[in-house]
């Protein structure tokens, strides 16, 4: 609508400028002065400046919206974040709580292997394989821990 109201007044202007004769509007020290076509000219020049602020403060208006959608998006990232990093954490956990249920299985199993088994014990001689990978297993959590205090 607002591109076609400077294009009708314009077309309106014109035909006023056709219809009307030009007539002096007054003089200014006797050498003449501004016509009525001149001034409807100029008001019709003054309305598409107008209508051209118009557009540039519907601009501005929607650059502010934008920017106020893109403030709010930027406050809920932090949330959306926290909770991915929480379910991540919390993952971890329970990765590391099944990895020490694991050793505790591992060393059970190696205790039983060597009451069952009696000779393996001497045929191994100081091979603790639950020992071994009690070890393992908390070298692992070391290390897992230094890497999140980092």
């Amino acid at each position: 609508m607002i591109r076609t109201l400077p294009s009708r007044v314009l077309l309106a202007a014109f035909i006023v400028g056709a219809v009307v004769t030009t007539a002096n509007a007054g003089s200014v020290a006797g050498f003449g002065g501004s016509t009525e076509v001149t001034q409807i000219l100029n008001n019709v020049e003054l309305i598409q400046h107008s209508a051209q602020m118009y557009q540039q403060v519907q601009n501005t208006i929607t650059a502010v919206q934008h920017s106020q959608q893109q403030l709010k998006n930027l406050l809920a990232l932090p949330t959306q974040t926290w909770g991915q990093a929480q379910q991540e954490l919390s993952a971890l956990a329970d990765l590391g709580n099944k990895t020490t249920a694991l050793s505790y299985a591992g060393r059970n199993i190696d205790q039983l292997f060597r009451q069952r088994f009696k000779g393996f014990s001497s045929s191994a001689g100081n091979t603790h394989f639950g020992a071994q990978f009690q070890n393992l297993v908390q070298t692992q959590l070391d290390g897992l821990n230094s890497v999140l205090q980092a």
